[in-house]
């Protein structure tokens, strides 16, 4: 009992350093220090810290997974989201962070998950415009078309940006009146952006080229792209040059926006009309399928539009003339096994195993036989059984009269031939 309590002593002291020089000393990092690194618990301690998050303000990390988003890396987009939100504390940092959250739902096609994220980010700044926007999207794509129209109400109310949206769900609802009354709320609204110079150009092109002049929107975007190439910028040009007649200008500018990363089903549904116009059914047809696998909901228009075209395709493909058949083989060719029976019994083809030519004494014929120049030469009787046969030095002697037999004959003898019948 004496040996057992010092034993015991020990073990508690050793347990007491131990958390706290460890657990809870300078070798453990606290929650506060830990979030200002912009680093998660989760991370392993061998991997290296990310330098967008390191010392990034929120609004750096925000633009980062905005960009991400755009490109359609939506997994490194979450992860750069999820990070800011647990440094973020202004409201508006929260409600743009869980807008963006959003977004990245919405653009993998949960409409469900995307409102809940819209919800969170009207909770922390109720007067967050995109967010109302993004909320009616994905209320309309879940049927909630009286809800989809109050919150876009409250968008547009703080941003008359968002009335081509709200305009073109009125045309998807048959309310065109309603509908031409948004376009010129949007028309309204550039007034005083443009006595500002703060006119976006990247928006009015995208709505001159569905709702207006697709040739001044060819001419504003190609400005915008001589200012910046990119992946947004491309695929407004391709498509208002899409909508100005001129397709293969306009698939040039919508590959580019998909060899720079423009993976998101807006941008697939474009390049899939474009391959339609210029007579492409079947890259079209994979193109208009790839937007409707990534999101179904993504346009109120141009999601029906892909479905339709998708049908029509498959109707072409199904009416369409059989291909031109190969053309026949010439005469010196080999035959075809196609060929007809009587074209086979006048013209065979001869036998693999034997040579293609020989001479014409030893073939047969396999066709008619044709009359020889050359009468076939008559055998002789074989000599009876007690007659000599003759040596080969007396045969030229019968032909000549000469020889053995030929003298005998001359001098009176009898023949030994036969009598001739």
């Amino acid at each position: 009992m004496r040996g057992i309590l010092p034993l015991l002593g020990c073990l508690a002291v050793s347990g007491a350093l131990f958390v706290m020089f460890v657990v809870e000393g300078p070798f453990r990092s606290t929650g506060p220090e830990l979030r200002d690194t912009g680093l998660e618990t989760s991370r392993p301690a061998s991997a290296p810290p990310d330098p967008t998050d390191v010392g990034a303000s929120a609004e750096a990390r925000l633009r980062r997974a905005a960009h991400l988003l755009l490109r359609g890396r939506t997994g490194r987009a979450g992860q750069v989201l999820r990070r800011t939100r647990l440094t973020a504390s202004a409201p508006a940092d929260l409600a743009l962070c869980d807008f963006r959250l959003g977004e990245l739902e919405w653009g993998r096609g949960r409409p469900r998950r995307a409102l809940r994220a819209y919800g969170l980010a009207l909770t922390e700044d109720p007067g967050h415009a995109p967010s109302y926007a993004g909320r009616a999207r994905a209320e309309a794509a879940l049927g909630w078309t009286g809800a989809a129209i109050r919150d876009y109400g409250a968008a547009v109310a703080r941003d008359p940006g968002f009335a081509v949206e709200f305009g073109e769900l009125y045309e998807y609802l048959g309310q065109p009146a309603r509908a031409a009354q948004q376009y010129a709320a949007f028309t309204a609204g550039l007034r005083p952006m443009r006595a500002a110079g703060t006119v976006d150009a990247l928006e009015i092109g995208r709505y001159e080229a569905d709702h207006g002049d697709p040739d001044s929107a060819v001419r504003r975007l190609r400005a915008e792209w001589g200012r910046r190439t990119g992946v947004d910028v491309a695929d407004a040009l391709g498509w208002a040059l899409h909508r100005a007649g001129r397709d293969s200008e306009a698939a040039g500018y919508a590959a580019r926006a998909e060899r720079l990363g423009g993976h998101n089903a807006l941008f697939a549904y474009h390049r899939g009309e474009i391959e339609r116009a210029l007579g492409h059914p079947a890259t079209a047809r994979d193109h208009l399928a790839r937007a409707l696998r990534i999101n179904p909901h993504f346009s109120p228009q141009g999601a029906p539009r892909a479905r339709q075209a998708l049908i029509e395709l498959d109707e072409q493909a199904r009416w369409a003339p059989p291909a031109p058949s190969s053309p026949r083989p010439s005469p010196s060719s080999s035959v075809s096994p196609s060929v007809s029976p009587s074209a086979s019994s006048s013209a065979k083809p001869a036998p693999a195993t034997k040579p293609t030519a020989k001479p014409r004494s030893a073939s047969k014929p396999t066709t008619k036989p044709q009359p020889t120049t050359k009468p076939t030469p008559t055998r002789k009787p074989s000599p009876s059984p007690g007659s000599p046969s003759p040596d080969r030095t007396g045969a030229p002697g019968e032909r000549s009269g000469t020889g053995a037999r030929g003298a005998h004959e001359a001098n009176g003898g009898p023949s030994q031939r036969p009598p001739s019948r």
